[in-house]
């Protein structure tokens, strides 16, 4: 669950990072240019996307590492649980045009 949400943030918050503040919009198909997500409409909300899922996986990674150093066996499995489903949930929602 750790070594999950821990990429999954810190890949997000590397994607915000070098389209909102290096400006690297090479290889990006923004504005709708084939079958992509609707997040892709423009940086600006790519960037935003990518910063809020990348803030929720973080959120769930504290959760999780603080309930695995205390001990919270249920606690540890909610959090893995929420981690796969917020993946599922991106998967999804990467479908809608």
């Amino acid at each position: 669950m750790i070594c999950l949400s821990g990429l999954m943030a810190a890949t997000n918050f590397a994607e915000f990072y070098k389209i909102k503040i290096l400006k690297r919009l090479e290889n990006y198909p923004f504005g709708f240019e084939g079958p992509v997500p609707y997040y892709y409409k423009s940086e600006r909300m790519y960037a935003t996307f990518m910063l809020f899922s990348g803030t929720i996986f973080l959120c769930i990674l504290i959760f999780g590492s603080y309930s695995l150093i205390k001990g919270f066996r249920k606690r540890v499995y909610v959090a893995f649980s929420l981690t796969l489903l917020l993946i599922l949930v991106i998967l999804i929602n990467s479908k809608i045009n």
